[in-house]
């Protein structure tokens, strides 16, 4: 999630790719709607051109909200931050050499009970009997 500083503190903000033109490449507005703290609106642009120079600037409250209407047409798109993959929350204790680990992997992976020799492959009918 990108963030932005406002009052001392990072806030959650939108990200957003502009359109490339005449005299900049890549261009990336932050906008922060309200901050949590004092509720200004605040957009940060950082901006590279074709020769490879950054240039940066700030607008807060009212001159933001202008400059991000003008720039509303140029919106190529906004970023969104991938959803976390959420898991069944289960993990499968194990003892490997004396210290206890939990499986992450799915069940239909897990290679555990095979018996194979050293450099050997592993035959698909052999397990290990107790």
């Amino acid at each position: 999630m990108p963030q932005l500083m406002c009052c001392n503190h990072m806030q959650k903000c939108r990200l957003f790719y502009l359109k490339p033109c005449e005299s900049y490449r890549l261009a990336v507005v932050y906008w922060l709607d309200a901050c949590s703290m004092c509720g200004h609106s605040v957009l940060y642009m950082r901006r590279v051109d074709y020769n490879n120079n950054y240039s940066s600037f700030r607008k807060t409250n009212e001159k933001a909200r202008k400059l991000f209407g003008k720039l509303e047409a140029a919106i190529d798109f906004e970023y969104h931050t991938p959803a976390p993959a959420f898991g069944s929350g289960f993990y499968l204790h194990y003892n490997d050499c004396g210290t206890v680990r939990r499986c992450y992997s799915n069940f239909s992976t897990l290679q555990m009970g095979r018996f194979a020799g050293i450099g050997e492959p592993l035959p698909e009918d052999r397990f290990l009997r107790l």
